[in-house]
């Protein structure tokens, strides 16, 4: 799978553990896209998957208002900040 659309995927899947399970925080709904981003060989898309999703999490928690959607598109907006923070903790 493309790491962008692996990344957004991971997004999706914690914006929907987080409707379908309204009490998880932010460290299951983590837990929960680590083991989807598991399945992923290549440990730089596991890695932006997880990353993220977290980002998601962190644009949500500092403003519930936001509609999934939204949170979608400022992910995307920034994927490619992610994938290189990715790529750095990838060298250590």
């Amino acid at each position: 799978m493309e790491k962008g659309v692996g990344m957004i995927a991971a997004v999706s899947s914690a914006l929907e553990f987080r409707k379908t399970h309204p009490s998880a925080d932010s460290e299951k709904i983590l837990r929960h896209v680590s083991d989807i981003a598991h399945q992923e060989k290549d440990i730089e898309a596991k890695l932006g998957m997880i990353a993220a999703a977290s980002r998601a999490i962190k644009l949500l928690e500092r403003n519930p208002s936001l509609k999934d959607r939204e949170v979608i598109k400022l992910v995307m907006d920034d994927l490619p900040e992610i994938a290189k923070s990715v790529a750095i903790a990838d060298e250590f």
